[in-house]
């Protein structure tokens, strides 16, 4: 046996598939987010999970990978995928819509720091001193990148887009702890692809659900001056421009603010200017 400070470190491509992991995943956040620029955020989801399905099953196939879980394991991956693949894909691409790229990378891949207390409670997780000290400190970074002077807690909109990221976290932590509670027995690729499939038809059924004003994002009845229109309009749209319709009377909500806060400003410093106001 060699001695530690003889032994070889880990091959050379290990470091290539690292920096092909690294630019992989930071490079489809702004590709995402041009993406749904021109498709609703759930009909994107929609298409990723149908496409990966139809390519993924000639090549299981192929390889001659059974494409269904081990009876009496499909219920368990159910609703691991439920968690891990359509909330994290959901709450994710609703989140993004909102957000800056950027942002949306570090507070979605946050699921580590949940999967700590998430894990406890499920009787999954046992830590050290050392654990806990780390988990502290990476809560402690997120209360940080949280702070008002980074983010603006009087916006509705910020805030909502904040919400589904962390939410999309929580998800991903959620079903990863879920799938640790057992030992599986089906393979890796099959347990992959029926998470994809159990979690199109979920993504579908809120797509198709665009006219039950009671679904996902619903609108109120009631109407403002400003916004009545928007508002009763926005109930009969799919999730995806539902939300846009939202976003959009937060936007107003938060312009009305601005003009509010600048008349006050100028009847303090000018009375007789009272009234005239320029663009927030």
């Amino acid at each position: 046996m060699k001695a530690p400070e003889g032994r070889a470190g880990p091959p050379r491509i290990v470091y290539v598939y690292l920096a092909i992991i690294v630019v992989s995943w930071a490079g489809n956040w702004p590709l995402m987010k041009l993406a749904i620029a021109d498709a609703p955020p759930l009909v994107f989801v929609l298409l990723r999970l149908v496409g990966t399905v139809v390519l993924m099953a000639p090549a299981l196939q192929a390889m001659r990978v059974p494409l269904l879980p081990i009876p009496g394991e499909r219920l368990g991956l159910f609703w691991v995928g439920q968690f891990q693949v359509t909330g994290f894909l959901l709450f994710a691409i609703l989140g993004l819509a909102i957000e800056a790229p950027g942002r949306a990378i570090v507070l979605a891949y946050t699921f580590s720091l949940w999967a700590i207390p998430i894990g406890i409670l499920l009787g999954v997780e046992r830590l050290g001193r050392l654990h806990l000290i780390g988990a502290a400190i990476g809560f402690a970074g997120l209360v940080l990148f949280m702070n008002p002077g980074l983010v603006d807690w009087t916006s509705a909109r910020t805030l909502l887009g904040n919400a589904f990221l962390l939410l999309a976290a929580i998800a991903w932590a959620f079903g990863s702890c879920l799938y640790r509670r057992r030992i599986w027995r089906t393979g890796f690729w099959t347990q992959t692809f029926w998470q994809l499939v159990v979690s199109a038809p979920v993504v579908l059924r809120l797509q198709l659900g665009r006219h039950d004003r009671a679904r996902l994002f619903p609108v109120g009845e009631g109407a403002d001056r400003d916004t009545g229109d928007d508002r009763r309009a926005g109930a009969g749209l799919d999730p995806g421009r539902r939300l846009s319709a939202v976003d959009r009377d937060l936007r107003r909500r938060d312009h009305r603010r601005c003009r509010r806060q600048h008349r006050v400003d100028r009847r303090r410093h000018h009375p007789d200017a009272a009234r005239q106001t320029r663009p927030c």
